[in-house]
C-alpha cells in the first residue's frame, strides 16, 4: 500500500512539472491529458479545479467535466469505490 500511494504521488509530481513545462510552450491539451491521467489514476476533489483550470486552457472544458463525471459514476458503482467527492460536488 506505501509503495502504490509512494509510486502515485511520484506521478502526480511528474505530471505537475511536465503541465508545467507544456503551458509556456502553448501544449494545453497535452497538459490537459496529463491532468486527466491524474484524475483517473486517483480521483480526489483537489483534482477538478485543475482539471478545469487545464481544461478552459485548452478551450475544451465540456468534454473533460463529461468524462470525469462519467469515471466517477463508473467508479462509485463498484462495490469498493472510496472518493473524496461526491456528484453534487461536481456540479457548481
Amino acid at each position: 500500500m506505501a509503495q502504490n500511494f509512494c509510486d502515485s504521488y511520484r506521478t502526480r509530481q511528474v505530471g505537475d512539472f511536465l503541465t508545467t513545462e507544456y503551458e509556456p510552450l502553448g501544449r494545453f491539451d497535452d497538459a490537459l491529458e496529463i491532468v486527466w491521467q491524474n484524475v483517473a489514476r486517483s480521483p480526489s476533489l483537489h483534482l477538478y479545479p485543475r482539471l478545469n483550470e487545464q481544461a478552459e486552457k485548452a478551450d475544451a472544458w465540456a468534454t473533460p467535466r463529461e468524462r470525469a463525471i462519467a469515471h466517477v459514476r463508473d467508479q462509485s458503482d463498484a462495490p469498493s469505490a472510496f472518493f473524496l467527492w461526491t456528484m453534487d460536488d461536481l456540479h457548481p
